[in-house]
């Protein structure tokens, strides 16, 4: 009887512990591929101000001016 009790015990402990195993998986898979396109994003946006100060084109001066108004326009 003992043994049955400790053998169900295991049974149930086990299928308990794969499945928990595997959410704990789809978890990190989830965290990597956000991780992942953070630094895609992070990366592409350096590379995008690298690439316009290259060029002579600063954001600051884009932002700061507004563009000419044209009254029939809008």
């Amino acid at each position: 009887m003992e043994d049955d009790v400790l053998k169900r015990f295991m049974k149930y402990t086990e299928k308990s512990n794969i499945h928990r195993s595997g959410l704990v998986r789809a978890h990190n898979r989830r965290n990597l591929s956000v991780m992942l396109i953070a630094s895609a994003v992070a990366v592409g946006t350096y590379v995008l101000s690298i690439y316009a100060i290259s060029r002579d084109r600063h954001l600051d001066e884009s932002f700061d001016r507004l563009p000419d108004y044209q009254p029939g326009k809008y």
